[in-house]
């Protein structure tokens, strides 16, 4: 311990107000004071404590033994009510035909195969007297018992005397095969009983559960049934041999712990009763075996006790120094880069709370930029879930949690909300329909919604309560339309069907899409389920829905999902084995689909130009087809090129939209008030859809574009003009000289000012 540890700058740290005498203080009154007296009253009570403890845990073991076999007892209850239900065990299957008989026996096998505690479920009919029946087969009774079970001739006449005099359900105990029974009259709840259950296990698989249950206390077990007659027992050390221990026990017999004297001897004997079975648990202990715990007890708190009061000051002296030394250094460093705004007046924790302050103020910008990456990350996984890009179940649970989303599922469907996309004003709402559902469901977790890619239309990812509940969603539905005021006759809703999985998510999203395409079909209504549209009459062998897959992918341009669906619509002509001209038809009506899809890929490309042509020839050879290999192959050659084709469309349109915004910042950086609300006001959807929007196809967030932008422009004009630094950053947008200068020397590492003297010796140079 140094010397210089108990000073701080030049003064003795114990001065009053210093940190480390206040923690010196306080460690004394936590450790001396409280141990003192704790160990004071445990050495008063340790013997009754620890007796009480050691009781405790006894009659916790004996309960938990209890339990047990009180829960084999109600198993065994349920499966008689189930065998007396069973048509297949009645008495005239069981006993009259063959066949019902091995579906009975194969029914016992279930009831057994759930039930690894008894050796076997035996059936006892009146009609059939000299027969079991069991799990395994079908046997003679004295066999059974004799040969299987090891039954002696007095135990074997006392089971048959049972099972047919037997009024109730009753527990039975066979010492000498160490064989167990319980026994229920059939039918459970009838009055007229016609047969017996029985479930066989043994003495010994009670021995074994009671002896895992049995404390490190030497001592002996004994259950005895509703007469306190002896069913089974565990003595380790012969104590129940002593004459006359068994009578002695039983007469003792009361429910709880107490001490008992047997010949000199005392005992703890601990008893528990069963209302389930009517048998009674009882524990004997030796009280002698806890005293030596207790003498051992009592020198080891003693001891304890001791070394505290001799090494209580020292341990309070070593925290403070280990809990001071960090305050002390955190203390020098905020003094030495002057992160405290005046001179050190207070204690060194108030220094540091100050310099704290200061840091958290200074680094609001960063908090707001991860705010920003966080809701990035939120509409990156919302977009993947609507692709379906995760291809596992725990894959996208992992993706929702490591976003910070928390649905309340257990189902979901998505609602897709379009519009033309002519309608530039409507686009401008995304980010009120966005902003709404966030305010409304997405911190309970009901709901979550994302632009997925497309100008005009807003997906959203709902839970429902159940599969066929639309309630809660047609009422979202109804209150994102008005949303949309006078505009919303403009407006279409699809609300897909309701899954019981995450991966079910784009399969919902592919059909609200084919909902929202289908709702000429409707009579123009604004909300349409896909349910409604797979009502619709179809032909026989291909059904709406893979048909509106079919549709859906090859406009998309996915490729797997329309092979895929290409797959399963062949397969159906193929299971029907129809004529060949029906066959031809329905390969044609395929075609058909295909050949709308790519006239509508090439209007909406290229509207006013037909570019239909370049697939002509793919189209001929789907067409005249011979055989339905060919045909699979010909249009698996047209999806290729449909694919290929929307592909190239897609990245021409993101091509040519990203060299427009692009060219707008450039022509508009100067402006202050130029932000992702601004260009979402110009341009349409929301700003969440822009933020995405320059970090994955710009590859960098708006704001470092613009920063970018700004900054080379100050250093043009660094360099050739003679403005005034204040002027130059008011022409570039900026508003606050002192925001800028700090960013622009965290990012080149010296001030304006100091650029704009180095720009100038180098010229001069």
């Amino acid at each position: 311990m140094h010397p210089h540890l108990f000073m701080k700058e030049g003064t003795f740290i114990f001065q009053k107000g210093s940190m480390f005498r206040r923690l010196f203080v306080s460690y004394m009154l936590i450790t001396f004071i409280p141990i003192a007296v704790l160990f004071g009253i445990l050495y008063k009570n340790s013997v009754v404590n620890l007796r009480s403890e050691v009781e405790s845990f006894s009659i916790s073991n004996m309960y938990k033994i209890k339990d047990l076999m009180d829960t084999r007892i109600r198993e065994w209850k349920s499966i008689s009510s189930l065998i007396s239900l069973n048509p297949k065990l009645s008495p005239y299957n069981m006993t009259n035909q063959d066949y019902q008989t091995m579906e009975g026996i194969a029914e016992l096998a279930k009831y057994k195969a759930g039930n690894a505690f008894i050796s076997d479920i035996l059936l006892w009919y009146k009609n059939d007297e000299d027969r079991l029946f069991s799990s395994t087969g079908t046997i003679s009774l004295p066999v059974l018992l004799e040969k299987s079970y090891g039954f002696n001739e007095a135990e074997r006449m006392q089971f048959e005397r049972d099972i047919r005099n037997m009024k109730v359900p009753v527990l039975k105990s066979f010492p000498a095969s160490d064989t167990m029974t319980y026994m229920v009259p059939l039918p459970v709840f009838g009055l007229s009983q016609h047969g017996t259950a029985i479930f066989m296990f043994k003495g010994s698989v009670i021995r074994k559960m009671i002896s895992e249950g049995r404390t490190e206390f030497q001592g002996a077990t004994l259950l005895l049934d509703a007469n306190l007659n002896e069913m089974v027992k565990v003595d380790t050390n012969g104590m129940l041999e002593q004459e006359g221990m068994l009578a002695f026990l039983k007469e003792k017999v009361v429910p709880g712990i107490h001490v008992v004297d047997f010949k000199h001897n005392s005992l703890s004997m601990i008893s528990v009763v069963s209302e389930e079975t009517g048998w009674t648990y009882v524990t004997v202990i030796p009280t002698r075996q806890f005293q030596a715990v207790v003498t051992s007890q009592e020198i080891f708190v003693i001891a304890c006790t001791l070394i505290l009061l001799v090494l209580c000051s020292a341990v309070a002296l070593t925290l403070a120094l280990g809990n001071y030394r960090p305050i002390r250094k955190l203390d020098t460093f905020v003094r030495q880069h002057r992160l405290t705004s005046d001179a050190a007046k207070g204690n060194e924790l108030e220094n540091i709370s100050q310099a704290i302050g200061k840091a958290l103020a200074l680094n609001q910008s960063l908090t707001d930029q991860l705010d920003t990456q966080r809701m990035l990350l939120r509409y990156d996984v919302l977009i993947r879930l609507l692709k379906g890009d995760s291809s596992s179940r725990d894959e996208q649970i992992k993706l929702l949690e490591s976003s910070g989303l928390s649905s309340t599922g257990p189902y979901y469907a998505v609602i897709l909300v379009c519009y033309d996309p002519t309608e530039g004003e409507l686009a401008k709402l995304n980010g009120k329909v966005l902003d709404y559902v966030a305010d409304h469901y997405s911190a309970d977790g009901k709901a979550f919604a994302v632009e997925p890619g497309s100008d005009n239309a807003v997906a959203i990812i709902a839970c429902a309560k159940a599969k066929g509940d639309y309630g809660e969603l047609q009422h979202l539905a109804e209150q994102i339309l008005e949303l949309y005021g006078e505009s919303r006759g403009k407006v279409t809703i699809g609300i897909g069907k309701i899954g019981d999985e995450l991966l079910q998510i784009n399969r919902s999203y592919i059909e609200a899409y084919a909902a929202v395409e289908h709702r000429s079909v409707l009579c123009d209504r604004p909300i349409i389920r896909f349910e409604e549209i797979v009502t619709f009459p179809q032909w026989y062998w291909q059904s709406a829905e893979d048909e509106m897959y079919w549709l859906h992918s090859l406009k998309q341009g996915d490729r797997a999902q329309a092979l895929e669906a290409l797959r399963k619509m062949v397969g159906h002509i193929e299971d029907k084995n129809m004529p060949e001209a029906m066959t031809r038809f329905a390969c044609n009506k395929i075609a058909d689909l295909a050949i709308q899809a790519v006239q509508q890929v090439t209007r909406e490309s290229a509207p006013g130009r037909n570019e239909a042509p370049q697939f002509g020839e793919a189209i001929i050879h789907v067409i005249q087809f011979h055989s339905l290999p060919e045909f699979r192959r010909h249009m698996q050659t047209l999806i290729g090129s449909i694919c290929d084709y929307v592909y190239k469309v897609q990245q021409q349109r993101e091509q040519g939209l990203v060299a427009h915004i692009i060219r707008y910042m450039e022509d508009n950086f100067k402006d202050p008030n130029l932000s992702l609300e601004s260009i979402a006001e110009q341009f349409g959807n929301s700003n969440y859809y822009w933020s995405r929007f320059f970090k994955e196809k710009i590859g960098c967030h708006f704001t470092d574009y613009l920063w970018n932008l700004r900054v080379r422009e100050a250093k043009r004009q660094f360099a050739a003009s003679n403005k005034t630094l204040k002027d130059v950053v008011a022409d570039i947008g900026y508003l606050d000289l002192s925001s800028f200068s700090r960013r622009f020397k965290g990012e080149e590492g010296i001030t304006p000012g100091q650029y704009r003297k180095l720009y100038a010796t180098a010229n001069e140079t």
